[in-house]
């Protein structure tokens, strides 16, 4: 869902990490992700010691990053994308080309067990198999067994994101599909991480996370639902308004963390 938003990291009086994302900004999901970081101390420790860690990639190393990944999204396309001819003759000696068939598991019964209140009996749903017109393209080794159906559906998966979104795969720091995961990358870097502070998005993203490490503070900004006003960013003409805001060492559950942000929304 295309719902953007921007997680900043406010510290030593400035915007160490302003990462833009572009999918699923909403805080179900981006708002509950930056939470769950926050919500373990060892992680937030990190964070705070992995700022020197950052940098700003100059353009010749933006272009050996983006050529990187304009290489591994040819290469991915070029595995899931048969030609005319190829369709027609899906064999060619050590590889061939296989249907990407998904496999939907039948869940179990959500009361538990086989027999339900009432002596009805309650089985697991049957496991459907749902055929598409998606194909990968497959090695073919003499000596093994032909890769399964869900290899083939794993293969395809990983591949169409290679193809689509392959900062993902060299880059993530710098892609914008990463979004509040940005968080994790920083704090499990091990060596430098190239970023860009994208703080020019503040005001035209939906959602804006602030975590202001200087006040302890994790804060929830909208730019949607009409909300406006708010310090951080009053000077900043149509700038998100706030919405919510908790201290890093008494954050709420993510049952209350939503709640808290409906009930603000809703009072306006």
């Amino acid at each position: 869902m295309n719902t953007t938003s921007l997680v900043l990291v406010y510290y030593k009086n400035q915007y160490r990490i302003a990462r833009y994302g572009v999918w699923d900004g909403y805080p179900e999901s981006a708002g509950l992700n930056v939470l769950g970081f926050l919500s373990k101390p060892m992680y937030v420790h990190r964070l705070v010691l992995n700022p020197p860690k950052l940098f700003t990639p100059t353009k010749v190393q933006s272009d050996n990053i983006n050529n990187l990944a304009e290489d591994i999204s040819r290469n991915a396309y070029d595995m899931i994308t048969p030609t005319e001819d190829e369709q027609f003759a899906p064999r060619y000696g050590t590889w061939k080309w296989m249907q990407a068939t998904f496999v939907i598991r039948g869940e179990d019964d959500p009361r538990g067990g086989d027999q339900a209140a009432g002596g009805v009996a309650h089985a697991k749903q049957e496991d459907k198999t749902l055929s598409t017109d998606q194909w990968v393209k497959v090695a073919i080794d003499p000596t093994k067994e032909i890769p399964s159906t869900e290899d083939v559906c794993v293969t395809w998966e990983t591949l169409k994101q290679d193809a689509y979104f392959p900062l993902l795969r060299n880059c993530p720091s710098l892609a914008p599909e990463t979004g509040a995961g940005i968080l994790s990358l920083v704090a499990n870097a091990t060596g430098m991480i190239p970023v860009r502070r994208e703080t020019s998005h503040i005001a035209s993203a939906d959602w804006v996370y602030v975590v202001d490490v200087d006040k302890v503070v994790l804060e929830v900004f909208s730019g949607i639902h009409g909300v406006r006003g708010g310090k951080r960013f009053g000077k900043i003409e149509y700038g998100p308004g706030f919405v919510a805001g908790w201290r890093l060492d008494d954050l709420p559950s993510p049952k209350d963390f939503l709640k808290g942000i409906d009930a603000a929304i809703m009072s306006r």
